[in-house]
């Protein structure tokens, strides 16, 4: 038998821009995940390769996953069953399966910003509150360097209760407080998330006239000006940084030795590839659903059967009765038990019936003949 099995990513998270994404590693048996490893923020893509940044196995992206692979089998087998209970099981599984894939992308226009912030002051929209703690650490001095170039005097406590004067301010100060808060414990981290809050508020509507208490621009509509500057600077940032990436890349491949001669038998799957190996399972599922839904009738057909058995023992008004009955049907009822436990579920009703055949029994072994 061929088996497929190894690691893949899934559970596609936060997307922002072209490439930026998180995933998880997962070890996969054909090609469904089964267990996570590890998440990576992804910055970039080559090909078939991800590069990005390491962060903590992400709970949301593992969660996603198994929504999104895993809900729809339950829901299947769940309706297979045709009850009421079953078929809202499976309206709740379709339900949260779907919703996980409204999760892929960021939606709001304030995560939006929240990305662009990320994004000029670590050239990745990655949250800094996602990532491994050392690396907030290490990134703390730089990004303090950086706000004091522009801080104007101010600290990033000051631009969050006044306003900014320029998306740069906004930015460093925004992840000064960000790496404070994913450094540090207790009344110290949640005050510095509030803090980094309150920058990202003016740049939304949440706080349309938010700079208008003392800010920078309280003679004119302050949010909507550094709003709009902001997507230029970010515009132009992305720019310089795929650029970078794009040099370095060129750089990299020319320094490289010659690839190896890929084997006549590797195989490289394009989307179309995709598309095969989604139908392939898809048929596979179909089957298994399909299988599932047959066995689930004849266990249905095969509890009638014991239903009608366990009526005709019980009614029987001598032991003799009872003995003929059961000696007609002994050679079957092995063969109709097993029939009935394998359908989804049943096994309740066969235990229902076996008790109620076992009193019957009694009852009738205390009758004359």
């Amino acid at each position: 038998m061929f088996i497929i099995w190894g690691t893949h990513h899934y559970g596609h998270l936060g997307g922002h821009g072209n490439s930026e994404h998180l995933v998880t590693k997962f070890g996969h048996l054909y090609w469904f995940p089964i267990f996570p490893m590890e998440s990576l923020w992804v910055t970039h893509r080559l090909g078939d390769q991800r590069v990005g940044i390491d962060v903590p196995l992400s709970a949301r992206s593992v969660l996603a996953t198994y929504l999104r692979f895993w809900a729809p089998l339950v829901a299947l087998g769940a309706g297979a069953t045709l009850s009421i209970a079953g078929l809202a099981i499976a309206a709740v599984m379709v339900a949260l399966s779907a919703w996980s894939w409204t999760w892929m992308r960021r939606r709001t226009g304030r995560e939006r910003r929240r990305a662009q912030l990320n994004q000029l002051a670590f050239e990745t929209a990655c949250d800094p509150l996602i990532r491994r703690e050392g690396d907030c650490l290490s990134l703390r001095r730089e990004i303090d360097a950086r706000f004091a170039e522009v801080s104007n005097g101010r600290t990033p406590d000051d631009v969050a209760r006044l306003g900014a004067d320029t998306p740069q301010q906004a930015a460093l100060a925004y992840a000064s407080l960000r790496l404070v808060a994913a450094t540090t414990r207790g009344g110290t981290a949640r005050k510095a998330r509030e803090a980094s809050e309150r920058v990202l508020d003016r740049l939304t509507d949440r706080e349309a006239d938010a700079m208008g208490d003392g800010g920078p621009y309280r003679a004119q509509p302050a949010a909507a000006t550094l709003a709009a500057d902001l997507d230029a600077a970010t515009a132009r940032a992305v720019q310089e940084q795929d650029r970078a990436f794009a040099d370095a890349l060129v750089a990299a491949r020319a320094s490289a030795p010659p690839p190896q001669q890929r084997s006549r038998f590797g195989v490289d799957l394009t989307y179309k590839g995709w598309i095969l190996v989604g139908l392939g399972v898809a048929a596979l599922l179909g089957f298994g659903g399909y299988k599932a839904y047959q066995d689930h009738i004849a266990a249905k057909q095969a509890i009638a059967e014991l239903r009608a058995f366990t009526d005709e023992l019980c009614d029987c008004p001598t032991k003799r009765c009872a003995q003929e009955v059961v000696t007609a049907r002994l050679d079957d009822l092995e063969r109709l038990e097993k029939v009935a436990r394998e359908g989804i579920w049943t096994d309740d009703d066969v235990e229902d019936l076996g008790r109620r055949a076992e009193r019957c029994l009694v009852e009738k072994a205390a009758l004359p003949d």
